[in-house]
């Protein structure tokens, strides 16, 4: 994997699969099945009823998944892309820019 994932890790290559579809290592830890579960459960929170907003936190010391669960998640909904999922998940990797600035590169990515 690389050492920063990219939104354009998940992003297909022309008529290829995107780099995520080969790159993520095989699933021994059962992340495919907690991200298929965090995914079902999204579903359950109505957007139009929650009136603060939600949240979904992954919290865990370093080395634990955190970054091969969320990449997991974006690459399911870049498989899916719109009909299932909206829109694919939008990445942005903090440590890519060396600044506690996130908002510039994801208004920039959207």
């Amino acid at each position: 994997m690389p050492d920063f994932i990219t939104q354009e890790f998940f992003e297909p290559q022309g008529d290829q699969p995107s780099p995520a579809e080969e790159l993520l290592p095989n699933d021994a830890l059962g992340h495919d099945r907690l991200m298929k579960g965090l995914l079902e459960s999204l579903f359950l929170i109505d957007p139009f009823r929650v009136q603060s907003g939600s949240v979904v936190a992954l919290q865990a010391s370093w080395g634990r998944g955190k970054t091969d669960l969320l990449a997991r998640i974006a690459r399911e909904t870049y498989r899916d892309g719109l009909s299932r999922y909206l829109a694919p998940a939008l990445w942005v990797n903090p440590w890519q820019y060396g600044s506690p600035d996130l908002l510039s590169p994801m208004v920039a990515q959207l």
